[in-house]
């Protein structure tokens, strides 16, 4: 039984490490020399408390429907399941722009 433990502790590890280093979509890169980033916060806790980590084109397809919605315009989107998780994207969409029908 004490001979699993190392292994155990080292996958955990190595799936801690791989997380820390998984590349958010959401942090702006700046145009200029300038070293600070910008980041919508709402996506950071949407990851944390809904447990997932946000793709790219998650980002993105949510980033174009708050961009039509604030235009007065609307957006349509084809969405395959499991690319890009259509539950995921509708639900944080409502949960970021949840303000706008309050």
């Amino acid at each position: 039984m004490d001979k699993c433990k190392p292994l155990g502790i080292g996958l955990f590890v190595r799936a801690l490490a791989d997380l820390l280093r998984t590349r958010r979509f959401y942090f702006d890169t700046p145009d200029t020399f300038e070293s600070t980033r910008r980041f919508d916060p709402r996506m950071l806790v949407f990851e944390y408390t809904q447990s997932i980590i946000l793709r790219e084109r998650q980002v993105g397809l949510v980033r174009d429907f708050t961009a039509a919605a604030d235009s007065g315009g609307a957006e349509c989107a084809q969405m395959l399941m499991g690319e890009v998780g259509p539950a995921g994207i509708c639900r944080h969409y409502f949960w970021q722009n949840q303000h706008n029908w309050a």
